[in-house]
């Protein structure tokens, strides 16, 4: 039934042959698509340098989320390299404004949710180098031990379920950290200690 369809459509649509199967397949004119990307990702490139560079003069870790970068003299790019741009500065929103001289700059404000995302990603990546130390693969599953205080408990608390998946862990335990496989981290002014 479906190809009798297809031939109606196609005739009905103006084909000229007796058959849409018939048809050649259309060109695609990839050279303007590429040279569309390429020209894309050259603005991707120079604002993500921009922006690297405005965090270190503000002294902000690429680990710490932050809300926005504002991105001046420079054409805006396809909105999925838009998320690449978004993942590479780690910012929630690009802003973009097309005259003027070209700059970026970050908002460095922080709000707790972006201070709490910080801390995630800070402790994700702890507990990967202690996962890779003590040679666990991602089918090896752990239970967690926290060591930390009562404000990086809470700070962490809307955001433990996603952060036990991301390491891998059983579970996690908020008490004193004895185990074998343990590394310290320094979060503001807070020590937090994680092992399994």
């Amino acid at each position: 039934f479906t190809p009798f369809l297809a031939d109606h459509l196609y005739r009905a649509l103006g084909g000229e042959k007796s058959s849409v199967h018939l048809e050649g397949w259309p060109e695609e004119n990839l050279e303007a698509k590429n040279s569309e990307l390429l020209s894309d990702m050259d603005v991707v490139r120079d604002v993500v340098r921009a922006g690297l560079e405005d965090r270190e003069r503000q002294k902000i870790p690429v680990r710490q989320a932050l809300s926005s970068a504002r991105v001046t003299g420079q054409r805006g790019i396809s909105l999925a390299l838009q998320g690449v741009l978004k993942e590479e500065l780690n910012v929630e929103a690009v802003e973009w404004k097309t005259d003027g001289t070209f700059r970026v700059t970050v908002d460095p404000v922080l709000t707790p949710e972006l201070e709490a995302k910080g801390l995630v990603r800070l402790l994700t990546r702890q507990v990967s180098g202690l996962r890779k130390k003590a040679g666990l693969t991602i089918g090896d599953r752990m239970t967690l031990a926290i060591q930390a205080p009562a404000g990086v408990k809470t700070m962490l608390a809307p955001h433990l379920e996603g952060f036990q998946r991301s390491v891998f862990a059983d579970a996690i335990k908020w008490e004193e950290v004895t185990a074998e496989h343990q590394t310290t981290v320094m979060f503001k002014d807070d020590q937090i200690v994680l092992g399994f």
